[in-house]
């Protein structure tokens, strides 16, 4: 059976998806009214608003999908821990090598 390996202590990916949404964030540009390209600046700007947007719900998903992988985790290693110990003794007129 294939394993699927989730880090839900592992931050970066978060941190660097906060970085960009700030670095997006603090940019601000000023449009000049009589500058000849002024429309497809302004929506370059909301593309750019939209961008972020996106950022953020993408933001929002990890933080609530790491949050419920340790929740998942922590229920499936307590549920674990509550399993005692096994022994289970070979038939031999049951069970061929």
């Amino acid at each position: 059976m294939p394993r699927v390996y989730i880090d839900v202590i592992d931050k970066k990916a978060l941190e660097y998806l906060k970085d960009a949404i700030n670095d997006i964030s603090n940019s601000y540009i000023n449009v000049p009214n009589d500058f000849i390209y002024k429309a497809q600046t302004t929506q370059l700007i909301n593309d750019i608003k939209g961008v972020k947007k996106k950022l953020d719900n993408l933001s929002d998903w990890l933080m609530n999908s790491q949050s419920e992988y340790r929740k998942l985790l922590d229920d499936l290693t307590g549920d674990v821990n509550k399993i005692k110990d096994v022994n289970v003794n070979k038939l031999s007129n049951k069970i061929k090598e």
